[in-house]
């Protein structure tokens, strides 16, 4: 009975251990599902890879985009830069030309503002040039950068301004003899007076009934006129004949070109000042 018992129990422990073990079916389901549920989080890796990539493009055309925004700025800044050296020399030329006159000898005047207007005139040429020219092809910018023919535009005036500060501090000052008798003759307590009650100038030459001018240019009527302002004519027909009467008789007869005159032209302006006199 006991031998009997003993493999009574193992039959029961082997068919035990036989129904324990997985069928080959439910097996093959099982990894089947293993594998489906792998293959959801590769494609879940993959899908989150290409959108970090996507990301990560966008975010490069973008910094690409805004360097080349900076590029465009910082160009802006170096024309603004070039034009703003530009006129702080103009105005250094026409302040040296004020300032200076009788502290230092004329000639270092004249090449002082001269080389300061030289000067803001190569760097109005400057900032086109370097606006113009950058260097290698940048990217394609989002900013609408300044368009080439205004900048063109407004240096070229602005060297136009120069060069006509430069023809005034040559040729912008009355003749010396002019300027000699002007500030000689015609001095404080003579021409005019003070007035302390409205702390105004007063005329004091009111006994003059004839106010004339005649003189000589040496450069053409057109530059002494339009670059120039005809300083001498400025001077004596705005400056002086205030000093004299109201109702005072005035003229200004002016022979230009005097460099280039011949004794043709002299003399038609000798004619010219005979005639005006003799309707006096």
């Amino acid at each position: 009975m006991v031998g009997g018992d003993l493999n009574l129990s193992r039959s029961r422990a082997l068919l035990h251990m036989a129904a324990a073990q997985p069928k080959p079916a439910e097996q093959i389901k099982r990894t089947a599902q293993a594998v489906e549920q792998h293959s959801r989080k590769v494609a879940d890796s993959a899908a989150e890879t290409k959108h970090a990539a996507v990301a990560i493009e966008t975010s490069a055309d973008l910094n690409t985009r805004l360097a080349a925004d900076r590029n465009v700025l910082a160009a802006e800044r170096t024309y603004a830069a070039w034009v703003r050296t530009g006129l702080f020399a103009l105005a250094s030329a026409i302040g040296a030309r004020a300032l200076l006159a009788g502290v230092v000898p004329h000639w270092l005047v004249l090449a002082n503002s001269t080389m300061l207007i030289a000067f803001s005139i190569f760097c109005f040429g400057a900032a086109v040039c370097r606006e113009l020219n950058p260097g290698a092809p940048p990217p394609v910018p989002q900013l609408k950068p300044i368009p080439s023919a205004v900048l063109i535009a407004m240096n070229g005036f602005l060297a136009l301004v120069s060069l006509a500060a430069l023809i005034g501090i040559w040729f912008g000052m009355p003749p010396a003899m002019l300027k000699g008798y002007v500030d000689r003759v015609w001095a404080p307590g003579v021409a005019f007076v003070y007035d302390g009650q409205d702390g105004h100038l007063a005329p004091n030459l009111g006994h003059i009934k004839l106010f004339g001018v005649v003189t000589s240019y040496g450069s053409p009527q057109c530059v002494v006129r339009v670059f120039a302002g005809d300083a001498g004519r400025t001077v004596m027909m705005r400056g002086l004949r205030p000093m004299c009467a109201r109702d005072a008789h005035c003229f200004y007869l002016a022979h230009y070109g005097m460099d280039s005159s011949t004794p043709e032209s002299r003399q038609t302006f000798l004619e010219k000042v005979q005639a005006r006199v003799a309707k006096i």
